[in-house]
């Protein structure tokens, strides 16, 4: 029996050995992070691994919403987290919420991949949040945070080409001007569920200020100015106040 147990363990190891090696052999990944620059190299690895472990290595929140079990093969040297998700979703339609990390820094601590495949290129790089509004006293002087939001072009055509339709998933309140005491802008009284500005996080008490640093007064201002925007620009910044008066910029890149 002594010796029938003892066989049987090493069977056991020997086979936990021979298929760790065959799978780590089939998924080739080699990943490290320093001072928030990666290095990678991958060889078909399914996108969902390579997700998960910059996850785990740098500490940020990863949901999908899509299988992304898409092989990837990659080698990056020395990039920053931004840049290295831009390559690896280059593809994808994602979601980046960022927070402070300093004054004007920040570091990402969110990834939301949401199902569809849409092609594309790299995106550049973002800047900083929207400017504070004149009247900083009426905003809360908590930590700045920004959400980012990737579309392809085409997309956002179709959306906004139908102005008349983004019009009815949206209102402002009747007086038409923001609730804030010294704050102008737009304040929203409703937002549609499943919408495109519930999707980019738009809530109703939302005050939205600016679209590319232009000012926002109505719901045509606003649709008009992301309508303006989509066509020349690669990057829409939407100047956002939230109902507990903290700034949160909302950033949507097309590509």
């Amino acid at each position: 029996m002594e010796i029938w147990l003892k066989n049987t363990c090493q069977i056991i190891f020997f086979a936990i050995l021979f298929f760790g090696n065959f799978i780590v052999s089939a998924y080739p990944l080699n990943m490290k992070v320093e001072n928030s620059r990666v290095n990678l190299q991958a060889d078909g690895v399914p996108l969902l691994q390579i997700l998960q472990d910059l996850s785990y290595k740098t500490g940020l929140t990863f949901n999908s919403f899509d299988s992304i079990m898409d092989p990837v093969s990659a080698r990056l040297e020395n990039v920053t987290v931004e840049e290295c998700l831009q390559r690896l979703l280059r593809n994808k339609n994602y979601v980046l919420m960022f927070k402070g990390a300093g004054e004007g820094e920040f570091i990402i601590a969110e990834l939301k991949v949401f199902e569809g495949n849409k092609g594309g290129s790299a995106q550049r790089s973002l800047g900083g949040p929207s400017s504070p509004p004149e009247n900083a006293a009426a905003v809360k002087s908590s930590e700045v945070s920004k959400k980012t939001y990737s579309f392809t072009r085409s997309l956002l055509s179709k959306i906004f080409d139908r102005s008349d339709v983004l019009a009815k998933l949206i209102s402002q309140e009747k007086d038409g001007k923001a609730a804030m005491e010294g704050i102008e802008g737009l304040q929203l009284s409703r937002i549609s569920r499943n919408s495109f500005f519930s999707r980019i996080d738009l809530n109703s008490g939302d005050v939205v200020l600016d679209v590319n640093g232009m000012p926002v007064r109505t719901v045509d201002d606003f649709i008009g100015s992301l309508h303006a925007a989509s066509a020349t620009q690669d990057v829409i910044t939407i100047g956002r106040l939230t109902r507990d008066r903290e700034q949160r910029p909302i950033e949507i890149r097309l590509h």
